[in-house]
């Protein structure tokens, strides 16, 4: 079905140089789902999986294996330690 005659919401986006328009509705519940998904995700990578994973990755890449960095991992340690640096530092050897 297309919209026939002006279209406020096209209007508005043009207006105001919006590339999308979303309800405040729309809004709340993008974030809701951003932040279950987030929530998951660090149940998911608990800080010793994170850990082992890059020794993993890390042994993998001193031994000359072939290796691919999981986007997931990458992820994870950047949101449980601050940054991908972080996570792997001498310092969290004993987690």
């Amino acid at each position: 079905m297309t919209y026939v005659g002006e279209h406020p919401i096209l209007d508005y986006k043009e207006r105001f140089h919006r590339r999308w328009a979303h309800s405040g509705e729309t809004l709340a519940k993008m974030r809701a789902n951003a932040k279950r998904r987030s929530e998951e995700a660090a149940a998911a990578w608990p800080p010793k999986r994170i850990l082992l994973a890059i020794r993993k990755q890390f042994q993998a890449v001193r031994s000359g294996e072939p290796y691919h960095f999981d986007v997931e991992l990458v992820t994870a340690a950047r949101r449980r330690f601050g940054s991908w640096d972080d996570g792997h530092s001498p310092s969290r050897a004993d987690l």
